[in-house]
């Protein structure tokens, strides 16, 4: 490991991958927005990483969180706007991201002298972030359980907001209703580390909390 690996300047690597996800039409603004998401996933692992008994490669684990969804930015805009009218289709152009990132990171970490060894880890991390990918390491597991854990509490509910927004599906009331018919406990089976599980437990208090009191704010006999 070089002094670079060792010592990566997590700013800058964040303002070149910020700057990519700006160029884009969906992956900088709304629901999908990357700037933000990232940021959280970074966060989200130093959270991990600072919980965790067992020894880490910490710069690995958020070099790899900060590039993660990268290939986002090579996605097929006019199939994920296709979200409502063939949701199957979207979620096969969606899928693609993780191969996608790994040029991508490579490409950027290459320019920044990282060695071959540590970027080939990270595209390893990059590649296999999905939960459904078995994760063997101590670093995949945490960064797997950083992006499920990114998303939960008061993220997912402003995300859901923006989501109903964007695509005019309902304005707030069908947001609220979204939210009510689509229960996030199914992502603690997707955790890997107890740690995460307790932490997915309290973000969840906090997430059904806040969707408790909105519910009441759709109370009313005007409303089926």
């Amino acid at each position: 490991m070089n002094q670079i690996d060792a010592n990566p300047d997590y700013k800058e690597l964040y303002k070149i991958v910020a700057s990519k996800f700006k160029k884009t039409n969906l992956f900088s603004h709304g629901p999908l927005d990357e700037v933000f998401f990232t940021m959280r996933v970074y966060e989200t692992s130093k959270d991990l990483i600072s919980k965790t008994e067992e020894p880490v490669n910490t710069s690995l684990i958020l070099v790899s969180a900060i590039l993660h969804d990268i290939g986002k930015i090579k996605l097929d805009e006019k199939i994920l706007n296709l979200k409502f009218k063939d949701p199957e289709k979207v979620m096969v152009e969606w899928n693609r991201h993780p191969e996608l990132s790994i040029p991508l990171a490579r490409e950027i970490l290459t320019k920044l002298n990282y060695s071959k060894e540590f970027i080939e880890e990270v595209c390893f991390l990059v590649g296999n972030h999905h939960p459904s990918n078995y994760a063997e390491s101590i670093e995949l597991k945490i960064l797997q359980d950083a992006d499920q854990l990114a998303d939960y509490g008061y993220t997912d509910i402003i995300r859901s907001f923006s989501h109903s927004g964007m695509y005019n599906h309902g304005g707030t009331i069908g947001a609220i209703k979204w939210l009510k018919s689509h229960p996030i406990e199914r992502r603690q089976d997707r955790l890997n580390l107890e740690m995460s599980k307790e932490i997915g437990k309290e973000k969840l208090k906090i997430h059904n909390n806040i969707l408790k009191e909105l519910s009441k704010r759709i109370q009313s006999d005007l409303l089926d």
